[in-house]
């Protein structure tokens, strides 16, 4: 493998622009006390597509809207690939360009 095809699949790195608020978190609720299993939707498989980008922000985002309404969504990774212009379908994206979609 050359080093610009490392560099493809290994070396991903945020864009430039990017920035995150400092995420604080309750722990007055401690998750590790609390079996998820019976109360989250079931592992999703992205078979040969990319797109762990879409995976990862569809479950942190139905995990917080549980965490919050106590109610399940199961949100579409596909509905992603298919129509989040930043991110690069099943080549490649970020989380936040997703939620930034989403939102």
């Amino acid at each position: 493998m050359t080093e610009a095809e490392h560099k493809m699949w290994l070396g991903a790195e945020p864009p430039k622009d990017f920035t995150m608020e400092e995420t604080v978190f309750d722990e007055s609720e401690n998750g590790m006390t609390r079996d998820w299993r019976n109360q989250m939707n079931s592992v999703k498989n992205q078979g040969g597509c990319g797109s762990c980008w879409a995976f990862s922000a569809t479950a942190g985002t139905e995990h917080a809207h549980y965490r919050a309404a106590r109610q399940r969504l199961n949100l579409s990774e596909q509905q992603l690939v298919d129509c989040d212009r930043r991110s690069h379908g099943c080549s490649g994206g970020w989380y936040f360009y997703a939620w930034e979609h989403l939102r």
